[in-house]
């Protein structure tokens, strides 16, 4: 197996907001600022999201492991903004495939969205490919979109809505952009494309669909078409008097009317007034 040799020197570097940070390896005077950075630095959900789970002891178990003794495949670099370390990232060698290397990144939440983890890989995968490493591996949840971004740009995923989509995890995802032809693919990956063919004699579905019209036609083009209908009403010799009702309802606007007790032409005045 190949064996990683870290760089001797710190580098300074630019985020994408202009703060400066020192990149360096990872030693054992460092496991204090390891620990912390899992602990403290980090909320239970990221760290959720970077052991697979809540368990207590992945914040130690990381720093012995990042900052034990000197073993012949790892390598682990740190982002320090002044005494602080606000992210990490190391990738350790595998015997199967060869010249292949698995990575994992860990970023203190505060400095999210700032560049820390795109500069840390950039270095990491520098100094890897300088020992032979030719692959990379990641392991990552489906829902963790922050690492999909660092590691492969925007995806594009399909999958069931609401509840449904933590309970059956009914997702697939590719790359952007994609072609219409992987488009429709995605859908026949999922589990319920069945009931999207067509099941018990119900159509199916467009998978390329493109509305022709925005879905919503909003509250001023309902307000046009129902001064109109309430128009025709007034006209029928069987009309009966009311008057308009509108209110949010599921985030469109719903018109509808009701039968009122008084005056016919009391309703018109109060109807012609909401609508100035």
């Amino acid at each position: 197996m190949s064996t990683v040799h870290p760089p001797h020197t710190t580098v300074e570097a630019l985020l994408a907001d202009g703060t400066t940070v020192e990149l360096r390896p990872l030693g054992p005077d460092d496991h204090r600022a390891v620990l912390d950075l899992h602990t403290e630095g980090m909320s239970q959900e990221s760290r959720r999201l970077r052991f697979f789970g809540v368990s207590r002891n992945a914040p130690q178990q990381a720093a012995d492991r990042l900052c034990g003794p000197s073993r012949t495949g790892l390598l682990a670099l740190g982002a320090w903004a002044g005494e602080e370390l606000v992210g990490e990232a190391d990738c350790e060698l595998l015997d199967d495939p060869p010249e292949t290397a698995e990575l994992a990144l860990a970023v203190a939440d505060r400095w999210h969205h700032r560049g820390v983890a795109t500069l840390l890989l950039e270095h990491l995968v520098h100094a890897a490919r300088a020992a032979g490493v030719r692959f990379f591996e990641a392991d990552t949840l489906f829902g963790n979109r922050a690492v999909h971004q660092v590691f492969f740009g925007p995806l594009i995923v399909l999958g069931l809505g609401g509840t449904a989509a933590d309970v059956l995890a009914d997702r697939t995802a590719r790359l952007s952009p994609s072609s219409e032809h992987d488009l429709a693919a995605m859908v026949s990956e999922l589990r319920i494309a069945p009931l999207l063919f067509g099941q018990h004699g119900a159509p199916a579905v467009d998978r390329l669909h493109r509305p022709r019209r925005p879905p919503h036609l909003g509250p001023r083009r309902h307000r046009a078409e129902d001064a109109r209908l309430t128009d025709r009403r007034r006209d029928s010799p069987h009309r009966q008097a009311s008057r308009p009702v509108m209110g949010p309802a599921g985030g469109d606007w719903n018109v509808a009317s009701r039968p009122c007790t008084h005056d016919a032409e009391a309703s018109r005045s109060q109807w012609a007034k909401w609508r100035a």
